[in-house]
């Protein structure tokens, strides 16, 4: 229980940190979710818990946030390498401690089992380390930061409304890019390919996954769809798909607009149900021709006219 935890400096436990350089992880587990357990310093405790300064945690205020906790308990993972340098210091923080070797794995290994591939209309969306499957289109996509690896019902929406679409010789402008995926279905269906991104790792993230999948693209550039007109390239297009949340979607609603050719097709996507209406009166200007439903995402086709 909270009580009996021993009162040690935040110094010390500063001391310790340092000390143990190869410590991993500390995870807090709280039955009672809204309490978040912290170090607070010194000065900090002196001021708004009226303790005296070197002083801690006294055993009446321990008390009674014991109270508070009523049958919260805390439990404290240490992870580390060098378990017989570290481990006769974890008594000092913890209370009850079971001190056990864990068996090494290859994590690496175990994360790469975990990701599967997925099948999304006519293809077959995989990382590198799984084979090739003849029966669809292949797209590899290997995680990163970057969002867009087809297992989200946003982007499988996307997937499914360009593959019904004949995009040969196509303008595309993929806004939002992320991981390029949408950029490589519509380039796998021979469109021209343009794409942009405010994050510079999504832009090289897209660019790497075209050089793995040998697919060529016209344009990748960092900025917003609002930079467009400082770089060459067209300043109207076939199709825009835009995978990013509502909110996003309707600033951006009058470049996605104006940008799109007469008769063009727009496809947006990353829109929560809840949000339908706020879209649907952005973009009322446009002739809704498809609507998509994945649980609660939304994704919406619409034509210029």
């Amino acid at each position: 229980m909270l009580y009996n935890l021993p009162l040690i400096s935040s110094k010390k436990i500063m001391k310790m940190q340092r000390e143990t350089q190869n410590l991993h992880s500390c995870h807090y587990d709280f039955k009672q979710s809204f309490y978040t357990p912290f170090i607070i310093k010194e000065r900090l405790a002196q001021k708004n818990l009226k303790e005296k300064k070197g002083n801690f945690l006294s055993k009446k205020l321990i008390t009674h946030a014991n109270k508070k906790l009523k049958r919260a308990k805390t439990k404290h993972l240490f992870f580390c390498k060098n378990s017989p340098k570290y481990t006769p210091k974890i008594p000092q923080i913890t209370i009850n401690a079971n001190i056990f070797l864990c068996q090494n794995k290859d994590w690496i290994t175990e994360y790469k089992q975990s990701i599967k591939p997925v099948i999304c209309a006519r293809f077959y969306i995989r990382p590198s380390w799984h084979e090739e499957n003849r029966d669809y289109e292949n797209l590899i996509i290997d995680p990163s930061l970057s969002f867009g690896s087809g297992h989200h019902a946003t982007t499988a929406m996307c997937i499914d409304l360009l593959s019904e679409m004949e995009l040969r010789d196509k303008n595309m402008l993929d806004v939002g890019c992320g991981s390029g995926i949408l950029s490589l279905v519509a380039a796998k269906l021979c469109a021209n390919i343009y794409a942009c991104d405010t994050d510079i790792e999504a832009c090289n993230q897209s660019k790497k996954n075209f050089a793995i999948n040998n697919l060529s693209y016209k344009e990748i550039w960092q900025g917003s769809l609002q930079s467009l007109k400082q770089f060459e390239v067209p300043k109207s297009y076939d199709v825009i798909c835009a995978n990013i949340v509502s909110s996003v979607l309707l600033l951006l609603k009058k470049d996605l607009i104006f940008y799109l050719k007469q008769d063009g097709i727009l496809i947006l996507s990353g829109i929560l149900q809840e949000h339908e209406a706020k879209i649907l009166e952005g973009f009322k200007e446009l002739t809704l021709l498809e609507k998509k439903q994945i649980d609660e995402w939304l994704c919406f086709k619409f034509i210029k006219k």
